[in-house]
């Protein structure tokens, strides 16, 4: 453990403080890291990336397509996490013939 600043020998309080929130780091517990909560933020995180990935693909597709999005549908299409809506939205960005066209079912 290094010493503070000069002057201050390993009895120093600033010093014996510092040893024990380091000792209680090094010894902290991390088992909740592997628990349920750990695995529902890994799960979220990987749900979060898939959504983000196939919004990423249905602009690709649209721009492929050479069909125009406004910056309010970019947003909707960027802005949705939920994989079934994106699904459709996807599956009609084969058929549309205009940005709005994949909201609409039908």
């Amino acid at each position: 453990m290094t010493a503070g600043p000069v002057g201050w020998g390993a009895g120093h309080p600033a010093i014996r403080v510092k040893a024990h929130l380091w000792g209680t780091f090094v010894t902290m517990d991390t088992s909740m890291l592997r628990g349920s909560i750990a695995r529902s933020l890994r799960e979220e995180g990987q749900a979060h990336g898939a959504a983000r990935a196939r919004a990423r693909d249905l602009l690709r597709l649209l721009e492929f397509r050479k069909i125009e999005v406004t910056a309010a549908e970019r947003e909707r299409i960027t802005a949705c996490m939920d994989p079934e809506v994106l699904e459709g939205w996807f599956d009609r960005a084969f058929t549309a013939e205009r940005g709005e066209d994949i909201f609409t079912e039908g």
